[in-house]
């Protein structure tokens, strides 16, 4: 079985995706989204990721890539890429996402393991300390829009956003 890789990430208009370890934003529509998408799948992770995470995501499985962790219950820690992917085959999954930091996207993205992208561009700009490059980090010219949804500011929306959906240009729906 084929076992697809997913990126599914936040940014604003400069690529910033992280405050100190926390979401910059309030998007109540994207952490809906989130869930839709993720749920009963695993998720990878750094270590940072993982712990500024409110707790366990329920319904799925949380992979940490870290050195300095150990696995748990509440985890399973491995200290490679190949290694945590390996594990998922292994477990059965037909789909995995890759949700942060920017370092561990980085990593993927070099050695061209996603599949998709799924990615919540915000309506803004502010100021944070964790910030990927579309073009460096992602190689968005690579990839083609195939889905997008749009949502507007409102009470449980702090700034209006879309998710778009990315595939690779060589792997087209025809």
């Amino acid at each position: 079985m084929c076992m697809k890789i997913k990126l599914i990430i936040a940014i604003d208009k400069n690529g910033v995706m992280g405050k100190e370890n926390s979401l910059p934003w309030k998007l109540r529509d994207d952490l809906k989204n989130f869930k839709k998408e993720t749920l009963g799948y695993p998720l990878i992770m750094g270590s940072n990721t993982f712990l500024s995470l409110p707790g366990v995501l329920p319904d799925r499985e949380h992979i940490v890539l870290s050195t300095t962790l150990y696995g748990d219950e509440k985890k399973s820690v491995f200290t490679s890429i190949k290694e945590s992917i390996e594990y998922c085959k292994e477990s059965g999954y037909s789909q995995v996402f890759i949700i942060g930091g920017a370092n561990v996207i980085r990593q993927f993205t070099q050695l061209n393991l996603f599949d998709e992208l799924i990615i919540t561009h915000v309506d803004c700009t502010v100021d944070g300390d964790t910030q990927l490059d579309l073009d460096t980090d992602l190689k968005l010219d690579k990839w083609d829009i195939y889905e997008t949804t749009h949502f507007d500011k409102s009470e449980v929306n702090e700034y209006s956003f879309k998710v778009c959906k990315y595939i690779k240009k060589h792997k087209r729906f025809y």
